[in-house]
């Protein structure tokens, strides 16, 4: 980990106060069974210093204690721990083959720290302190009110969303991969997780509102709904791939309009009709579910257009083409093996 923030020590007065969100990425990292190098400022200058509250890292820092003026410190301050981080990456990764390499902003130079990790094909990942609406209205000059801001503020909260269902879907130390890069003149922005996986039952309503599995009252089922409506809203796509290859979809271009629809049984669709129909064939069904009668019925519903789906197009024509007639009690129990009833006399018992 490589990281331009303090790490904490009392040795030192006044005391050398370490970042929280850095040491609480550590705490978690080594709660884990995680051995991390940490690339750090420190109060002393450290060259792989370990500490007995803290087993399993080794701290390389570079004495630095941090001026906020005049404003030339600042620079100054950068390119000295730039240096730093640049010699003592590179001897690490020349020694040691790591997991992956972490890098903390600011500043955002120190990515290039992992010229030699990367060389050799260690994984690099940014992590980035600022919180980027804020951070984007300042650098710019904008407003509370200005769209650019609000599109920024709508894609954090898309990728938050997508990377806390990763997250909580995924066993403890688990890797949670989140990736952007360019696909033509569009970003591609993928979270990638080895959890438990999605149940079939629940692909159909998986971008539903208020559907949730999660046994705790913090969830109302509303961050993958909400991811959608995002992406749909600007004119992006949303796509969800399972292991075996299946693909679910929704495009911004393609799907502009979401409304509710509602599904009936062939039997309870008599007397309606709607523009357009579609049509569950299963052909594993029953005889008497699938039939003549029940294409008719449900192809007779609508007034423009009617699409059937089933899940075998070769063996469908021959069960629509049954014609089964309406049959009587006493037909119905002689053809499941029932015996008619005898005759009984008045006074005579079963």
């Amino acid at each position: 980990m490589v990281s331009q923030h303090p790490f904490p020590s009392h040795d030192t007065q006044p005391p050398f106060w370490g970042h929280p969100t850095m040491c609480r990425n550590l705490d978690e990292l080594l709660a884990h069974g995680v051995q991390v190098d940490l690339v750090c400022t420190t109060p002393r200058l450290c060259v792989g210093r370990r500490l007995s509250g803290w087993p399993g890292l080794r701290i390389y820092g570079f004495p630095m204690w941090q001026r906020r003026s005049p404003a030339i410190w600042y620079p100054l301050q950068y390119l000295a721990f730039f240096a730093w981080a640049l010699f003592v990456v590179s001897g690490l990764a020349l020694r040691r083959r790591y997991d992956v390499v972490q890098v903390d902003n600011i500043p955002d130079l120190l990515v290039f720290s992992t010229l030699v990790p990367r060389l050799r094909r260690m994984p690099i990942v940014f992590f980035m302190y600022e919180l980027m609406p804020e951070m984007t209205a300042t650098r710019l000059s904008l407003g509370a009110s200005d769209r650019g801001l609000r599109l920024v503020y709508l894609l954090e909260r898309a990728a938050l969303n997508l990377v806390y269902n990763a997250m909580e879907a995924s066993s403890p130390g688990a890797r949670v991969t989140l990736s952007v890069r360019r696909a033509g003149e569009r970003a591609l922005l993928q979270v990638e997780d080895r959890g438990q996986g999605i149940a079939t039952d629940r692909l159909h309503s998986l971008f539903d509102s208020f559907v949730s599995t999660k046994r705790t009252g913090a969830h109302v089922g509303m961050g993958l709904p909400n991811v959608r409506r995002i992406a749909l809203a600007h004119d992006g796509n949303i796509s969800l791939i399972l292991e075996d290859g299946r693909k679910i979809e929704f495009s911004g271009t393609a799907h502009s309009h979401f409304d509710h629809g509602y599904a009936v049984t062939s039997h309870s669709a008599q007397g309606l009709t709607a523009n357009r129909v579609l049509i569950n064939a299963d052909t594993t069904v029953h005889p008497e579910l699938l039939n003549a009668r029940f294409a008719y019925v449900s192809v007779s519903r609508a007034r423009l257009d009617a699409e059937i789906y089933t899940n075998n197009a070769e063996g469908l024509a021959s069960r629509l083409s049954a014609d089964l007639g309406k049959s009587s009690a006493l037909e119905f129990s002689q053809s499941v093996g029932i015996s008619a009833p005898k005759d009984l006399g008045i006074g005579q018992s079963i």
